[in-house]
């Protein structure tokens, strides 16, 4: 249902003084989620030292005082805790964003902000890119895992556990598994921000370009580039749409010569 101008107008002011209020939560809600990411990152990094057969000091990973069960578990669950922490401010900011962005597609509002239509086909062009990366999205979380787990495993390689090559093998076929599922979902899609001059297909940014000639060390090189280069598009699409409707509030924040909604 079409929503009423004056009534995206207040979700948008609502949803902003929410925000604004739970900026401190916020950021430390942030910061628990960093620190829970990274002892489930450090956990993974456990199990599979463990499972290749190569020597590491607990504390460095940890695991100190419970078995890597016990580790792993307490990891997630407090991964999950902070995510669904993060969830509120999450969903007022997607209100705000939404909100924002669909007052810039009516009439009544569009007439008050400067170079609106190029703003609408910008907005479409950012929304659609995320639409179509929403299906990429979940392949980041484990392969950050994967990649993380192999890095340490390759930093002990020197150990030669009695495990160690079939643990390789089986992160590195994970890995590539993931990085072709990723070139796969953003072969379709250009890059929203193209090198100046010409097209780019998603697929191609986020290839690594940094060869190795240790094929190990080269699947390593090549999942840490399509999970970082791929979270660092979608930042920046988030970004540009942000501040598209940071615009649009500025606008409309200035007292319209009549009402957004008038009387019939």
């Amino acid at each position: 249902a079409v929503r009423e101008p004056a009534a995206l107008a207040a979700a948008v002011d609502a949803a902003r003084a929410r925000l604004r209020a739970g900026r401190t939560e916020a950021r430390a809600l942030r910061a628990a989620w960093d620190h829970a990411r990274e002892r489930r990152l450090l956990a993974a990094q456990a199990r599979g030292l463990l499972a290749a057969g190569l020597a590491f000091e607990p504390a460095d990973y940890g695991v100190a005082e419970l078995d890597l069960d016990e580790a792993e578990a307490a990891a997630q669950a407090a991964l999950e805790t902070a995510e669904a922490a993060l969830a509120a401010g999450e969903a007022t900011a997607r209100t705000r964003l939404e909100s924002a962005l669909a007052l810039l597609c009516l009439p009544q509002c569009a007439a008050r902000i400067p170079d609106a239509v190029r703003r609408q086909e910008e907005a479409r062009e950012w929304l659609w890119v995320l639409t179509r990366l929403e299906p990429a999205l979940p392949e980041l979380a484990p392969l950050r895992l994967a990649t993380a787990t192999l890095a340490a495993l390759l930093r002990q390689r020197d150990q030669g556990g009695d495990n160690f090559r079939a643990v390789l093998e089986q992160l590195t076929a994970d890995i590539q598994a993931r990085v072709d599922r990723l070139q796969e979902l953003t072969s379709v899609i250009a890059h929203p921000f193209p090198p100046r001059g010409g097209e780019l297909m998603l697929s191609e940014h986020l290839r690594n370009r940094d060869y190795d000639p240790d094929p190990a060390e080269q699947i390593l090189r090549e999942g840490r580039s399509q999970e970082e280069k791929l979270r660092g598009v979608a930042a920046e699409v988030l970004g540009r749409l942000a501040q598209l409707a940071e615009q649009v509030e500025a606008c409309l924040r200035t007292p319209p010569e009549r009402p957004l909604n008038p009387p019939l």
